[in-house]
């Protein structure tokens, strides 16, 4: 197993940042731990999501801005070792791990233009575009991305992804 740290590595892990629907989202605030689903979009080095205006997401992220987040999805089949269905225990997968600072966008402006790139991003038929009155109603972060890790497991193999953001800034 080896790290890698190359372009290969990060556009792989963004590839699965862009087709994945929805991701968990995890939060740490005075000693409690919280992930929760959210959709998201991804969008060169940083993930939009829009929610409400209050909640206990909102609150811990403006007590503690430093966030990860997670996307996965299955590869293959779950596959049985030793023929037996109680023995599966097996399947193909790939995951990114990300690690930054979300940010609450509160400038309309900047938060029409992030929630039409997010509405893009899941629209299967045109939609109308964004307004500052639909976007004054609709709360936006963004989670500006350090660090990146990811996973593909095939097999019993694993390969390993890694880029820092610091380091090889993409924007």
């Amino acid at each position: 197993m080896r790290q890698r740290t190359f372009k290969r590595g990060l556009r792989r892990m963004e590839k699965l940042l862009k087709e994945t629907i929805v991701g968990r989202l995890g939060l740490s605030c005075d000693g409690e731990v919280y992930v929760i689903p959210i959709n998201h979009c991804y969008v060169r080095g940083r993930l939009i999501f829009h929610c409400a205006f209050e909640g206990r997401k909102l609150d811990m992220m403006r007590k503690n801005p430093r966030v990860c987040f997670e996307v996965d999805r299955w590869t293959s089949a779950p596959k049985a070792r030793g023929g037996r269905y109680h023995e599966i225990c097996d399947a193909g997968y790939e995951s990114v791990i990300c690690w930054g600072r979300a940010r609450e966008v509160t400038d309309v402006a900047e938060r029409v233009r992030l929630l039409n790139t997010f509405q893009r991003h899941y629209e299967i038929t045109p939609r109308e575009r964004m307004t500052r009155e639909r976007a004054a109603k609709c709360n936006a972060f963004v989670i500006d991305i350090e660090r990146m890790t990811g996973v593909v497991k095939r097999d019993r193999e694993f390969e390993f992804l890694a880029h820092n953001f610091r380091a090889g800034k993409r924007r």
